[in-house]
């Protein structure tokens, strides 16, 4: 007659793999939302430099927010794009 394995060790070490696979991937879903909440906002210091460096003419609170969309919403080269380099 066979010899029957115990299996109940074996399910205790997939349980406790499957955990630890679980939490990694906690870990890297927040590494990702991290990395890319960074990249969303990786242009902010160089069009903040670059605002310092020219004359904004008037505006109300409506048009600087609409501006404020429309460069969170597009890239650089589409945003350049729509409204011509200057």
């Amino acid at each position: 007659m066979a010899r029957v394995k115990k299996i109940d060790g074996e399910l205790d070490a997939i349980a406790n793999e499957r955990t630890k696979l679980q939490q990694r991937m906690a870990e890297l879903d927040a590494a990702e939302r991290a990395a890319r909440e960074a990249q969303r906002d990786a242009g902010r210091g160089v069009l903040l430099a670059a605002l310092d460096r020219v004359r904004i003419g008037a505006m109300d609170r409506a048009q600087a927010r609409d501006i404020a969309t429309a460069i969170g919403k597009l890239d650089a080269g589409e945003l350049l794009g729509r409204i011509g380099r200057v």
